[in-house]
């Protein structure tokens, strides 16, 4: 069961990353948000979903490298 949620999660992440390029490459056609809301809404997703990415990483090889 463990493999299928780290899965799911990967997925997300992954779906949050293209959620936050999808955001910063909007800002020239948004006629309902502004040009900086969309820059720092994808800049926030970008971090979250990377650093998500990044701490599943590092949890992950630190558990294998306990004895």
């Amino acid at each position: 069961m463990k493999p299928i949620f780290t899965l799911g999660n990967i997925i997300a992440s992954l779906f949050m990353i293209y959620i936050g390029i999808r955001l910063l490459t909007i800002h020239e056609q948004s006629d309902f948000l502004p040009k900086y809301v969309t820059i720092i809404l994808g800049i926030l997703i970008l971090f979250l979903a990377i650093g998500g990415l990044i701490a599943r990483t590092v949890n992950h090889f630190k558990k294998d490298k306990q004895p």
